[in-house]
């Protein structure tokens, strides 16, 4: 049975993974490529953000991917494999929250390992953020460890000085990692082909690890925010810039009315305390309303609640 290649993409929250999946996906259009993507809910935001035609996107709306590992994604991948049978790639993208680990170990365990292939677990690293926020999450360098790849990302806003210096550090970190920087001059060709073999390094499991690997997340907390009714954007975007420092990161689709447009679509996405807000149409039978996920390590609900709550037209 010819086994259908996979790539893990891992990274903290904000740091660009969606980003790389859709150049990734513009860059291959030829390609029949199915995504499996992490939600936090049972709304599904992550796939509006995902811009790009795939031949399949499956979402796991059960938190954290890393905590179902074992039973969901299997499920996923046969499913993906029996309905889509000319799949001839999969793109898994993972939660900023995530521990890659035990992903890596159910996508190369049991029957499943038998119908795909892991070619490497890509990284993306934000070189805007990485300083700030590498000492108060060590996630983010569990993710670098668990990489074969890392993709440093925003790395024009972030300067030549800032990248090298990270650069630098990831490699401390992983002194076997292959760093590439996300600009006009990554080559698409990299990805996406499995006789590509410096993509992989050779971390397997050695005889002496434990055959369960135990993972803790960090203190997080999240906040789901919906209406029914349109939104006043200035009013938003007074509430999005006041946010505290402990929510790192939000994201969204906002219904809206613009002079220009009654029932405008936009997504809007935080991180670092940068706002970017761009718009989108509303699909087919697309349900009208704004949902916004907040996550942090202390996130005030009754108080985000009663600010959003303002911005009801």
């Amino acid at each position: 049975m010819k086994r259908i290649p996979l790539l893990l993409l891992t990274g903290f929250l904000g740091s660009g993974k969606t980003t790389f999946l859709n150049w990734l996906l513009a860059k291959h259009p030829e390609r029949k490529i199915s995504v499996i993507l992490n939600e936090f809910g049972d709304i599904k935001l992550e796939s509006q953000f995902v811009t790009q035609h795939t031949e399949n996107i499956v979402e796991l709306a059960n938190g954290c991917m890393c905590c179902v590992a074992k039973s969901d994604i299997p499920r996923v991948i046969n499913y993906i494999l029996d309905h889509s049978p000319g799949t001839e790639y999969i793109l898994v993208e993972a939660s900023g929250l995530s521990d890659p680990d035990p992903i890596r170990e159910a996508l190369q365990e049991g029957s499943i390992a038998e119908r795909i292939h892991l070619d490497a677990t890509l990284c993306i690293v934000d070189c805007l953020n990485f300083s700030s926020l590498r000492q108060e999450h060590p996630i983010i360098v569990s993710q670098i460890g668990d990489a074969d790849v890392v993709i440093l990302s925003k790395v024009e806003e972030a300067g030549e000085s800032a990248t090298a210096e990270i650069r630098q550090t990831v490699e401390k970190l992983t002194p076997d990692v292959r760093v590439l920087e996300f600009a006009d001059t990554l080559a698409p060709e990299l990805f996406l082909d499995p006789s590509q073999e410096w993509l992989v390094k050779t971390h397997q499991k050695t005889a002496a690890e434990p055959a369960e690997h135990n993972h803790m997340h960090e203190p997080f907390q999240s906040f789901l925010w919906t209406s029914e009714t349109p939104v006043d954007l200035a009013k938003l975007q007074t509430v999005m810039r006041s946010l505290p420092k402990s929510v790192i990161r939000a994201k969204g689709v906002v219904w809206t009315h613009l002079p220009e447009h009654e029932n405008a679509k936009l997504l809007l996405q935080y991180v670092g305390t940068k706002l970017e807000i761009e718009a989108a149409e509303w699909k087919m039978l697309e349900k009208k309303q704004t949902t916004l996920l907040f996550l942090g390590t202390e996130v005030d609900s009754a108080l985000l609640n009663e600010k959003l709550i303002t911005t009801k037209r």
